[in-house]
C-alpha cells in the first residue's frame, strides 16, 4: 500500500494545475478574491519541465493573469514541510524581477501576490487568512498596493461549509490527507471545479512516475513530514 500525498505537498499541488490549468480560472477567482470571467486568461509562467525532480523554484506556481481591466501575477505553493518565510518572500520578489526588462521603468509592476498554503498554525487568532504587504510600522499606512503575500493556514479552515466562504472549498481540498477525506470534499462541496480537482489530486497519486521523482527530491532534502494515511 502507498502513502496518500495530499496537495499540501508543493509538487502535488502545482501538477494539480499545470495538468489541469482550466482549474486555475476558479481557483484564483475564489482564494484571491480576483473575479475572472471567460475572456480572461491565466499564462502559467514556470510550467512543469517533464523530467524535472522539482528543486527550487520548479516546485511553486508562477502565473500571470490577463483580465479585461487587469493584469496581476500570482505565485503559489503548498508547504507541507516547515514554513520558511524568507524563501516565500525570494519567491515573491522573483516574480518582481521578471516582470522589468533591463533599463524599462519600475512604473509597470503589476499587483503580485504570492500565496503560500501552510499545514500549520502560525498566528495566534482564528482567521485561518493572513494578508501582508510593506506598511508603515507605526502608522500602519499602507506604502505600495502592488506587493501582496497571502497566508492560508490550513488547520484553521472548519470542518463544515460555511455559506459565502469561496476559499473554504479550495482549501478544505487542499488539505484532504487521504483518498476518504478527498471524497467528503467531494459529497460537501458541489462545485465542478473543485470536484475535478480532488479526481485529480487522486490521479497524482496514482502516477508511479511521479511519485518516484518526489520521493528522489525528498529524501535529498530530507523532506519527509508530508506523510498522510495509507491508500485503500
Amino acid at each position: 500500500m502507498s502513502v496518500f500525498i495530499s496537495a499540501t505537498h508543493d509538487v502535488v499541488f502545482k501538477a494539480l494545475f499545470v495538468r489541469n490549468p482550466e482549474l486555475l480560472k476558479p481557483f484564483i477567482s475564489d482564494v484571491l478574491e480576483e473575479p475572472l470571467n471567460e475572456k480572461d486568461r491565466v499564462l502559467i509562467l514556470n510550467p512543469l519541465p517533464p523530467d524535472s525532480c522539482f528543486f527550487g523554484r520548479f516546485a511553486t506556481l508562477e502565473v500571470k493573469v490577463e483580465a479585461t481591466d487587469r493584469d496581476f501575477f500570482a505565485g503559489f505553493q503548498g508547504v507541507k514541510s516547515k514554513y520558511n518565510p524568507e524563501r516565500a518572500f525570494q519567491c515573491w520578489t522573483h516574480l518582481y524581477r521578471e516582470q522589468v526588462r533591463l533599463g524599462e521603468s519600475v512604473d509597470t509592476l503589476k499587483k503580485t501576490y504570492w500565496t503560500s498554503f501552510v499545514d500549520d498554525k502560525r498566528f495566534d487568532c482564528a482567521e485561518y487568512r493572513s494578508d501582508f504587504s510593506f506598511r508603515n510600522v507605526k502608522t500602519n499606512e499602507p506604502l505600495s498596493d502592488v506587493m501582496n503575500v497571502v497566508l492560508f493556514e490550513l488547520p484553521k479552515v472548519p470542518n463544515d461549509p460555511v455559506p459565502g466562504d469561496n476559499q473554504q472549498k479550495w482549501l478544505a481540498l487542499l488539505k484532504a490527507d487521504s483518498p476518504e477525506a478527498l471524497r467528503q470534499v467531494k459529497e460537501l462541496y458541489p462545485d465542478p471545479a473543485v470536484q475535478k480537482a480532488a479526481d485529480a489530486i487522486l490521479e497524482i497519486n496514482a502516477d508511479d512516475s511521479l511519485r518516484c521523482r518526489i520521493s528522489v527530491r525528498d529524501d535529498m532534502f530530507g523532506f519527509r513530514d508530508y506523510v498522510g494515511s495509507d491508500e485503500e
